[in-house]
């Protein structure tokens, strides 16, 4: 909050949150609070805070919600390819909390090769989202 002493950048503030407590505003907000909780439901009952699943399962539902959202408004110039990559990194998150990783027989070394392959979508993932997650919104 800005200091009293500021007067014009206090008095915006004042504004500002009279306006976002109109009650056509607050109901907006409360309907769109509870579309999200009732979205998130079964994420939020299950969720724990003590292993990257859980945070992955999370990530994902919102890109892929993300993903629709762009799809189906179009709200930037380049609506289809954000929604692309949303998909794709929402993909990786279900691929790798599915840690289906091993392929054929467990040996020593298929096992390192679905180490690799996962290591390999997690890298992937991360790279999306650190080159891309600023530009899904211009």
């Amino acid at each position: 909050m800005p200091k009293p002493s500021d007067f014009g950048h206090w008095w915006y503030w004042v504004l500002y949150e009279w306006r976002e407590w109109n009650p056509y505003r607050l109901a907006r907000k409360i309907t769109h609070f509870a579309s999200n909780l009732w979205a998130y439901r079964g994420i939020l009952w299950h969720d724990r805070d003590f292993d990257y699943f859980y945070l992955l399962d999370m990530i994902e539902l919102k890109l892929s919600r993300m993903g629709s959202h762009f799809d189906k408004h179009r709200i930037v110039v380049d609506s289809l390819r954000i929604a692309r990559e949303c998909r794709v990194a929402a993909e990786l998150c279900r691929r790798i909390n599915q840690d289906n990783y091993l392929v054929g027989d467990i040996t020593n070394e298929s096992i390192i090769k679905g180490i690799d392959r996962k290591q390999a979508d997690l890298n992937y993932l991360t790279h999306l989202i650190r080159k891309k997650i600023l530009t899904w919104w211009d």
